[in-house]
């Protein structure tokens, strides 16, 4: 699923203009991602958790066999709600 499909979908079940839509949704994600650069976690209900770490410099080989030096990095993890996680284990689908 793609944003523009996020946004006709909200559009069609809410009555909102997409336009409206996009916009809120810019929103939403900027609100989102102003706050993981600040180091705070997200809390989704019924969605999950989004949260920020520190990865710390390290060695590493990649696979011609030479090892490179990866430097201290961020990264985000999501962390699914237990309502999502039994929502997609009783979905019946395989994927």
């Amino acid at each position: 699923m793609y944003k523009k499909d996020i946004i006709d979908a909200i559009a069609a079940s809410t009555g909102v203009t997409k336009s409206d839509t996009e916009f809120m949704l810019n929103e939403f994600i900027q609100v989102i991602s102003d706050a993981l650069v600040r180091g705070d976690a997200v809390h989704l209900p019924r969605l999950g958790q989004l949260y920020g770490t520190t990865v710390e410099g390290h060695d590493a080989f990649i696979p011609t066999g030479d090892e490179v030096h990866r430097a201290a990095h961020k990264r985000v993890w999501f962390r699914p709600a237990k309502e999502l996680k039994d929502r997609l284990n009783s979905s019946g689908t395989t994927t």
